[in-house]
Parts: structure tokens; C-alpha cells; sequence
């Protein structure tokens, strides 16, 4: 849980910083939760994710926790775009 909390909270401060806009809100489907669109929060809670699967993984498990951690945040990525 601490992991996917200071996951959000890194991608928030990113939001300021980067300060990205979203396209036109005459494009919109649904109404975004703020005006920031980089860094996605999706992937965010995906690495997070990933992250705290590879930490919790024993040693035997930990190769395979982080194939299948980098291609699920990679893809959730390609998916946000």
C-alpha cells in the first residue's frame, strides 16, 4: 500500500511540474479527474503494482516478477496512449 501511495504521490507532484494539458474538452468521453494528462496515472499504479509484486517475489520468483511486471506497466502505458 505505501508503495502505490508514494506511486500516486510522485506522479502528482510530476503533474505539477510537467504541467501537460489534455486535449480539447470537446474531445473528451469522460471528464478527467484534473487538467494534467503526463504522467498517466494508470501506469503509475501499474508500476507500482509491478514493483511491489518483485519486492514481495522470493528468489525464485524474482526473474519471472519482473518480466511479467515490465511488460504489464509497458503495456498499460502503450494502452494510455
Amino acid at each position: 500500500m505505501l508503495l502505490i501511495s508514494g506511486g500516486m504521490a510522485l506522479t502528482f507532484a510530476a503533474k505539477l511540474a510537467i504541467h501537460e494539458h489534455r486535449p480539447p474538452q470537446r474531445l473528451w468521453v469522460i471528464p478527467p479527474d484534473n487538467a494534467e494528462s503526463f504522467l498517466s496515472g494508470h501506469t503509475a499504479i501499474a508500476t507500482a503494482l509491478a514493483l511491489t509484486a518483485i519486492i514481495l517475489a522470493g528468489r525464485r520468483w524474482r526473474l519471472p516478477a519482473v518480466a511479467l511486471g515490465a511488460v504489464f506497466a509497458m503495456g498499460t502505458g502503450f494502452a494510455r496512449i
